[in-house]
């Protein structure tokens, strides 16, 4: 039986059809993908650390807001402002050597008498750096928020990787300035110039 012959245009096929991708279109192609995946990469990284950036500063200053309001009722609470270094209560468990930035001496007015008793909350630094703590030492805050004068002193972490410095003070007011960094010291967010003043007057 003979072989039936193919039309021509069924023979006549280009080659390169035939063979497929040479080794150097499939190089170019490999080269091409990996810029291709190199730049979205780039991109989303540079994405991440601008979210986390800004995650970082809406939290840093949403921080510092709570802090300044904190220290802001404690102060209002003392009848006076003493920025004398003196040396937190031994069972605060200050390191030795510590002293205190600020000192709000704090009228009992729970207390009954003519002369009403005070207590004193020391705010110091535990640490140094970009690691440092500010610390409270004073009375224990009830659940209720007011202060409980009849337990004992304790130390109370704030705030940590902080620096409060005082910038200038008087008996009743004092002014500061607050840093909040991230664990790693890289970043920091600072607030200058806050003002708190003493609200409590005594009346013998």
């Amino acid at each position: 039986m003979p072989i039936p012959h193919l039309p021509r245009r069924f023979l006549n096929v280009n080659s390169s059809v035939l063979t497929g991708f040479t080794l150097v279109e499939l190089m170019i192609s490999v080269v091409i993908g990996a810029l291709l995946i190199g730049g979205v990469a780039t991109a989303l990284i540079a994405h991440i650390r601008s979210t986390l950036n800004l995650e970082f500063s809406q939290q840093i200053q949403n921080d510092l807001s709570r802090l300044t309001f904190f220290l802001e009722t404690e102060v209002r609470e003392g009848s006076a402002i003493s920025t004398t270094a003196t040396t937190p209560v031994a069972n605060c468990g200050a390191a030795s050597g510590t002293t205190s930035l600020f000192t709000i001496i704090v009228p009992q007015l729970n207390a009954q008498g003519f002369s009403l008793p005070t207590s004193t909350i020391d705010y110091y630094a535990s640490g140094t750096g970009n690691t440092a703590s500010l610390v409270r030492c004073g009375p224990p805050i009830n659940n209720n928020g007011t202060l409980n004068f009849a337990g004992t002193s304790t130390a109370t972490t704030i705030s940590t990787n902080t620096t409060l410095t005082v910038t200038s003070s008087n008996s009743t007011s004092v002014t500061y300035s607050l840093t909040l960094r991230d664990p790693g010291g890289s970043r920091s967010v600072t607030r200058t110039g806050i003002t708190n003043r003493v609200e409590a007057t005594l009346i013998n």
